[in-house]
């Protein structure tokens, strides 16, 4: 399995377990408090912004590796990390892991494409450690 599909669908799987445990009652705490308090708290603004691009820097981490520049790997984070927070967003209202699951497949959709061209483009052969390392923690 490609790194970035398998790192998708293990962080969709893991935060529809997570609010099923809560029945939906818990929800994303960064979309909740900047909701009720940006752009009133430039500090909670500065500070959701923080963890927002940790949070995508993360997820930039395992796609860089497989796709042609770092610029687009950020792209491909911060839309991975917007969506997934409407998708618990749209869980809690209709209490259900359904648009996770949807999340989990239209990425893995859109991305599962995205070792193959890349690295054929590249011209490189095998995986790289980052595939390697997804795919032992979160393969099928």
């Amino acid at each position: 399995m490609r790194a970035p599909v398998a790192f998708v669908r293990a962080w969709c799987r893991t935060m529809a377990g997570w609010l099923e445990e809560s029945e939906f009652r818990s929800g994303s705490p960064i979309a909740t408090t900047v909701l009720e308090t940006v752009p009133a708290s430039a500090v909670l603004a500065t500070s959701a912004v923080s963890i927002l691009d940790a949070w995508a820097a993360i997820v930039a981490r395992v796609v860089v590796n497989e796709v042609e520049t770092a610029a687009s790997a950020k792209r491909r984070a911060e839309t991975l990390v917007a969506v997934v927070e409407g998708g618990l967003i749209l869980c809690r209202i209709r209490q259900t892991r359904a648009p996770l699951t949807a999340i989990a497949d239209q990425f893995g959709r859109e991305w599962g494409g995205i070792n193959q061209v890349s690295r054929h483009q590249a011209g490189c052969v095998g995986k790289s450690p980052v595939a390697k390392a997804i795919d032992e923690r979160f393969g099928d």
